[in-house]
């Protein structure tokens, strides 16, 4: 499903702002040289969610993520939706993300989303 508003990096900051606050960790840690097994999560849902909302290919998201390996990029997509198929609180989490994505598209406010974890 890509967005309606193709090639606008406001929705590529709105990715990373949404999924940052639902597993509170910060913006700048997510392009950092950190690793950890929770900062290799978010970045890999950031890379997913681009995948599907925006109009990006694998090489922009490469970019925007600072620059990771293309490979990177594509392992970190497929990793997710598999986890996602055996993880039924991560498949929880990302379709709340997704659900905030359309409301965001939508220019709604979606009110207690990220309420509990």
């Amino acid at each position: 499903m890509k967005s309606r508003e193709s090639n606008n990096s406001c929705l590529e900051k709105e990715i990373v702002k949404l999924v940052c606050r639902k597993y509170d960790v910060l913006e700048e840690d997510v392009f950092s040289t950190k690793r950890n097994a929770e900062l290799s999560l978010v970045r890999k849902i950031i890379m997913y969610l681009c995948s599907r909302f925006t109009e990006m290919s694998i090489k922009d998201i490469s970019i925007f993520m600072g620059n990771k390996d293309y490979t990177t990029v594509m392992f970190g997509i497929s990793g997710i939706k598999s986890l996602m198929t055996r993880d039924d609180r991560l498949e929880i989490t990302v379709r709340m993300l997704e659900f905030e994505l359309f409301c965001f598209l939508d220019g709604l406010t979606c009110v207690g989303i990220n309420e509990s974890s």
